[in-house]
């Protein structure tokens, strides 16, 4: 559980809320900031551009918990400069980062938060020639999207027949009742 100062808790509690996300993007020394609200959210000395493209993104998972969490952003009506960072840009790997910002009743901006950090699994286009629009949604997979992958090959009957069918060399391996190390005592 992530802690989060006392006036952001009310502010989420309260019966009427305003928050906006903020969406950052890195490539290279060009990063791009977006927020979904009507008007440009200044962050310390960073400014996220609101243009209406930071249109939607679906989060799954709590981005403070180790578990496997993965982040959908769509980008709609977007400009040039975007579609063509979009094509430049090597964009599997790079960091990815949405906050949320609460604002209270005054309009004072709140304690940003982060909701989801990551790396981007990279674009994926939509071009509707007939309506002139492109649609861009980024996908990107938290630090521990691998944590519970096994690396390597497993060594049991099933596996060996995937890489060398008819092999009986581990047939009898379950029987065995240890775990075998190789190379080890």
């Amino acid at each position: 559980m992530r802690a989060l100062p006392q006036t952001t808790v009310n502010e989420m509690s309260a019966s009427q809320q305003h928050y906006v996300h903020l969406l950052e993007l890195y490539l290279d020394n060009n990063p791009i900031r977006l927020t979904d609200d009507v008007t440009d959210v200044v962050m310390g000395v960073n400014t996220f551009t609101a243009g209406g493209h930071l249109l939607d993104f679906q989060h799954d998972g709590d981005g403070n918990a180790m578990n496997i969490s993965t982040v959908t952003v769509t980008l709609s009506g977007v400009d040039q400069a975007m579609i063509a960072a979009a094509l430049q840009y090597q964009f599997v790997g790079r960091r990815m980062v949405v906050w949320r910002v609460y604002f209270n009743a005054a309009g004072t901006m709140l304690q940003p938060f982060i909701l989801f950090d990551g790396r981007s699994d990279g674009p994926a286009t939509e071009d509707d020639p007939a309506s002139g629009t492109c649609t861009i949604q980024l996908r990107a997979s938290g630090h521990f999207i691998d944590f519970e992958r096994v690396r390597g090959r497993l060594t049991n009957h099933d596996a060996q027949q995937v890489f060398f069918p008819g092999d009986k060399g581990f047939e009898y391996v379950p029987q065995l009742g240890k775990e075998i190390q190789w190379g080890g005592k």
